[in-house]
């Protein structure tokens, strides 16, 4: 999000490289691992630390094109798909070839474990015959080279049947939830003033961020004073006297700040937070995640405008959107959205029209920044880096939505394979216990 012009403020110390670094390995320590390096680590533990899931290349070819065949024992081809192990393994990818899924989920087909050198051309549809059959395909599982190559010499020993066979029977999301289970601290461990690594390291990036923004003039000395004083610190502390003990301390925020989270309409920020200045017009808002996570402005007016331009690009829109509950963003049957508030508040003064998806009880109307922009303020005992943990805590629960678990691939490809005989079985609703493969067998046993 692009910041508004500041008033610049004079060089300021840099936090040292020492600090960060230990800040740096705390964070790496305590924070539980995302699904990639969950998944990473499940892979190197069962094929070796020598294949990297980022860049082992699960890869289908198609190649020897009617017509067309191996020069010098070279194939012709093109990369039907290609993508890592990684990304194989959370996505739960089950399909072969020209997407064919049923051949290797009911065990009907398997690679030869060697596979062609194939020779990456363009546009291979000009000098082939068209339709289905007109070329072969190889799957097999590739170090990534530059120039990308394909053949014996770059062709890893893992058969991809074994590796989807053990990706299919892995049941990465259970794995990854149980293990998220025990990696989080629970919520009232959480919200309790004994220090941890992670509340530590969110508050020292809060504080660090501010002297750096300092120091790039994209905050001003007030700007700074006010963070320190909602960080519980002194507004004249100094980054040479911080202490360890100061980082770790629960946070009281002073009673010349308020904070609290933005809210757009009747929706609140997961991690948003407005800091005010009780003692003059001054607003920071905290954007995690951005390149310059503080915002500084003048009054709640300048706030006000900035967020308006935000709803006025889709880029910037859909940004901020993401700072909200994902069911928060879109129009629901009572009420508009996120998405809706950012879109009526950037035409303002002009009535905002509704469009088809809208809900039925949504109507056309008039969004006065003033009127829908406001701050959702917590108790005053409130830690806001407490506050900040739980955010990320959820979060990470929620990341159990990016792993394609058994039931989905099932739900997505074996469709394909099975409605055909189910939807002519249900034409036929009395005869369907006489059917080969009929109601009997149809779902009940698991595929692979």
């Amino acid at each position: 999000m692009k910041e508004l012009p500041l008033d610049v403020a004079g060089p300021s110390p840099v936090p040292s490289l020492q600090m960060r670094d230990e800040l740096k390995s705390a964070v790496d320590i305590a924070l539980p691992q995302s699904p990639s390096q969950f998944g990473e680590r499940l892979i190197k533990e069962k094929w070796g630390a020598n294949i990297d899931p980022q860049t082992a290349l699960l890869v289908t070819l198609d190649y020897h094109y009617k017509g067309h065949p191996a020069q010098e024992g070279i194939e012709q081809g093109q990369v039907a798909s290609s993508r890592s192990l990684l990304q194989a393994l959370l996505a739960n990818y089950q399909t072969i070839g020209d997407g064919r899924f049923a051949e290797t989920a009911f065990g009907l087909y398997t690679s030869p474990d060697i596979g062609p050198s194939v020779r990456i051309v363009q546009n291979v549809d000009e000098f082939a015959d068209h339709g289905r059959g007109n070329h072969e395909t190889y799957e097999g599982i590739y170090r990534q080279t530059a120039p990308q190559s394909y053949g014996p010499l770059t062709q890893i020993d893992l058969r991809p049947a074994d590796f989807k066979r053990w990706v299919w029977e892995l049941d990465l999301q259970g794995l990854y939830k149980t293990y998220l289970d025990h990696a989080w601290p629970s919520d009232d461990v959480l919200a309790a003033a004994s220090p941890y690594p992670l509340r530590t390291s969110v508050k020292a990036a809060f504080v660090m961020t501010a002297w750096l923004q300092l120091h790039e003039q994209r905050l001003t000395q007030k700007g700074l004073e006010l963070v320190m004083q909602a960080a519980g610190l002194p507004p004249d502390q100094s980054w040479e006297t911080l202490t360890i003990k100061q980082l770790q301390a629960p946070t009281r925020v002073s009673s010349y700040v308020k904070a609290g989270r933005l809210k757009l309409y009747r929706y609140t920020a997961t991690d948003i937070w407005a800091l005010r200045d009780t003692a003059s017009a001054r607003v920071l808002l905290y954007i995690p995640g951005n390149s310059s996570p503080l915002h500084e402005f003048a009054n709640a007016t300048q706030m006000h405008h900035w967020i308006v331009a935000q709803g006025k690009v889709s880029t910037t829109k859909q940004a901020l959107a993401s700072h909200f509950a994902e069911g928060d963003r879109e129009d629901g049957t009572f009420h508009a959205g996120v998405l809706t508030a950012l879109d009526g508040m950037a035409q303002y003064p002009a009535k905002h029209r509704l469009t088809n998806n809208a809900g039925f009880f949504n109507n056309d109307g008039y969004w006065g920044p003033d009127e829908y922009i406001g701050y959702d303020d917590p108790p005053p005992a409130t830690d806001p880096f407490a506050q900040l943990v739980l955010t990320m805590k959820q979060a990470a629960l929620a990341s159990l939505d990016s792993i394609r678990s058994d039931a989905q691939v099932n739900r997505d490809n074996l469709s394909a394979v099975v409605e055909p005989l189910v939807q002519w079985i249900n034409r036929f609703g009395p005869l369907a216990l006489f059917v080969p493969g009929g109601r009997g067998n149809i779902g009940a046993g698991r595929a692979y």
